[in-house]
């Protein structure tokens, strides 16, 4: 996207719970083939919303390609009228939007329908004047027709399913808020759900200004869309994940192991040091593994923790000197790994890029570029 950001898509055979978590993911996968407002459960909920000023080329090629997708529209507060298509990604637990206040013609406009109650209609609806999204676009240089022939996208939101909500406001505030990060959140409450959202920032820099692209992250507990008797309820997913969680990533234990659940989560960057985050997290209960993001004693890197039941976090950023010991003892993340725990001793940077692989990799402080 325009503003660099990112969707990974990792599948492992080797971590713990690999198989439980499979087993979901084709459930969701099978539940989810035909998105549409006659069968929307809690999981449906936008996990990507991204902006555009067009959609009309969007709409012709998931046509072209016969790909199956849902239509609807909102009208925003401003009185701006929204339309959003919503894919499903296969096999990814991905629910894709992409929304533009484009004046479509009724050809195309009468094909979207009205949100319905199970929809959580809160839930989708978009925090920024579409003329703030419209004018960062701009700014950040955005074309009608990119490389793969299509108008650029910005994000504008993420969203979690969620049977109770207040996990993200907890983790927001006894974590984030007592490592020096206070952004704004405010929650919406209605008979048949709840959506908890607060207010984040990407920043991009362009000619050397730096320009704050907001973007909102939703905690969403839809109680229409969800039957907690339901073998495939909310409440029945996250018994699995904490379950695995709490076998493979022990708050007791941090930095001791991984599972394939783990992987779920939504990344975020700090730009305050992150000293005071891995106390925070045992003092919440809450299981996490780091890794730093280079070698030779680095004090920057990824903490990945529990938390936003039933989805994780990773949290990167940088530790002060006094505060780098324990991610100086971790090492870098090894995806051979059943814990990600790899050798310490062992410059991965130059096993992977050196020509000459006969040198002792330890003993070489300066790796080739």
């Amino acid at each position: 996207t325009l503003d660099r950001f990112q969707l990974h898509f990792f599948h492992t055979y080797i971590y713990p719970g690999r198989d439980k978590a499979d087993g979901w993911m084709r459930r969701w996968l099978t539940n989810h083939k035909d998105i549409s407002v006659n069968n929307w459960d809690a999981f449906d909920v936008p996990s990507v919303t991204l902006y555009t000023p067009s959609i009309t080329p969007f709409l012709r090629r998931l046509e072209i390609e016969q790909v199956h997708h849902m239509r609807y529209y909102q009208i925003h507060s401003t009185g701006t009228l929204l339309y959003s298509i919503l894919v499903n990604i296969p096999y990814a637990g991905v629910t894709l939007e992409i929304i533009s206040n484009e004046d479509l013609e009724s050809i195309d406009s009468d094909t979207f329908t009205k949100p319905t109650k199970i929809m959580c209609a809160q839930s989708l609806e978009l925090k920024q004047e579409p003329s703030q999204l419209m004018d960062v676009w701009e700014l950040m240089g955005g074309q009608f027709y990119n490389d793969f022939g299509l108008p650029d996208l910005l994000l504008a939101s993420l969203a979690y399913p969620t049977s109770d909500y207040t996990s993200f406001s907890y983790f927001f505030a006894n974590i984030f808020g007592n490592a020096g990060v206070t952004p704004q959140s405010t929650t919406s409450k209605s008979d048949s759900c709840d959506v908890w959202s607060v207010e984040l920032a990407v920043t991009s820099e362009i000619s050397g200004t730096t320009y704050a692209n907001p973007i909102y992250i939703k905690g969403v507990t839809n109680r229409a869309a969800d039957d907690p008797a339901s073998a495939y309820s909310i409440s029945a997913f996250e018994k699995a994940v904490n379950e695995t969680h709490s076998k493979n990533m022990p708050p007791s234990n941090p930095n001791s192991g991984w599972d394939a659940f783990i992987d779920m989560h939504l990344g975020v960057h700090m730009d305050v040091k992150l000293d005071l985050i891995p106390g925070l997290l045992r003092k919440h209960g809450y299981g996490y593994s780091m890794h730093p993001e280079c070698v030779h004693n680095c004090g920057g890197g990824s903490i990945w923790a529990t938390g936003l039941n039933p989805w994780s976090i990773e949290i990167q950023g940088y530790f002060s000197d006094q505060a780098s010991e324990e991610i100086k003892h971790c090492s870098l993340i090894d995806y051979c790994s059943s814990t990600s725990n790899g050798d310490v001793s062992l410059n991965t940077d130059i096993v992977v890029y050196k020509d000459d692989q006969t040198t002792d990799p330890a003993s070489n402080d300066d790796p080739p570029m």
